[in-house]
């Protein structure tokens, strides 16, 4: 969410991540094949919503994907 402030500035709120970025989670060790299948898509369909808004991320690597851990066992990204 974005905003203006009295002041005349602007702000921007994001969602607090409980969880791990992708670097962190691969330095434990390899990811299993079918942890790295559920992650790779969400991925994916997050730059392209991003690119559907016409916005270009121009640093996506490990360290800026977030995972946060769901109640059943599952990675939401």
């Amino acid at each position: 969410m974005t905003g203006h402030l009295p002041g005349g500035g602007t702000y921007l709120a994001v969602h607090l991540v409980r969880g791990v970025n992708l670097w962190q989670k691969m330095e434990a060790g390899p990811l299993p094949w079918v942890q790295v299948c559920q992650i790779g898509p969400h991925v994916t369909d997050g730059l392209a919503a991003a690119h559907t808004a016409g916005i270009v991320h121009r640093d996506l690597k490990p360290k800026n994907i977030l995972l946060e851990p769901r109640p059943d066992g599952s990675m939401h990204v």
